[in-house]
């Protein structure tokens, strides 16, 4: 059965994995993925999270089936406490104290929307492998990163880095420095639908 002092380990393990979880998610991610420290940083979410929500749920579903009824809802309340530190005390305090907010979550979506509209019009559009990485500076700016992948075949719009920063600017007031990447691709088969 676990005591005080295991409940407020697990507490504190779940707290630190969920703040960690959150930094790793509003870190720029060129900056995190390409440096070691970048993949301590996911292997340690991996693993606060592991030893956060795994032994109490094993522990919850093998009380139940040997018929204990208090160790299983002691490892539910275990569970309960650790999600609750995962999600809410780590996850949403680090979430606020960096400044993350819904109407930037909204204007990022609005971003990522326009620019998807944009660059479905590119002759030989492929939309699996495309990707649109979007970070706001400020209120007022963003940096918008394109990797485009296409056939073979069309013409590229010369200026569609200012279309995009032009559709942009008009749906969501934001000013932008975009950068496209064209990736030529020889030959592709989808997935029939």
């Amino acid at each position: 059965m676990p005591d005080g002092r295991a409940v407020a380990l697990s507490a504190i393990i779940a707290v630190s994995a969920g703040a960690v979880a959150s930094l790793a998610l509003i870190t720029q991610p060129s900056t995190t993925l390409d440096t070691p420290w970048g993949q301590v940083l996911d292997a340690v979410i991996g693993v606060e999270i592991a030893i956060s929500l795994l032994p109490p749920a094993a522990v919850m579903g093998i009380a139940y089936v040997l018929e204990t009824p208090t160790n299983s809802t002691n490892a539910f309340m275990l569970l309960v406490v650790n999600l609750v530190g995962i999600d809410v005390i780590g996850s949403l305090s680090i979430l606020a104290i960096r400044g993350v907010r819904r109407r930037y979550l909204e204007v990022e979506k609005k971003i990522r929307e326009v620019t998807s509209a944009t660059i479905a019009g590119v002759p030989g559009f492929i939309s699996v492998g495309s990707i649109i990485d979007v970070t706001l500076l400020n209120e007022n700016e963003a940096r918008v990163d394109v990797l485009l992948r296409r056939e073979v075949r069309g013409v590229v719009p010369e200026h569609l880095a200012g279309t995009i920063a032009s559709s942009v600017l008009a749906a969501t007031s934001m000013r932008i420095d975009v950068a496209v990447e064209i990736v030529p691709i020889l030959t592709h088969a989808g997935i029939p639908k």
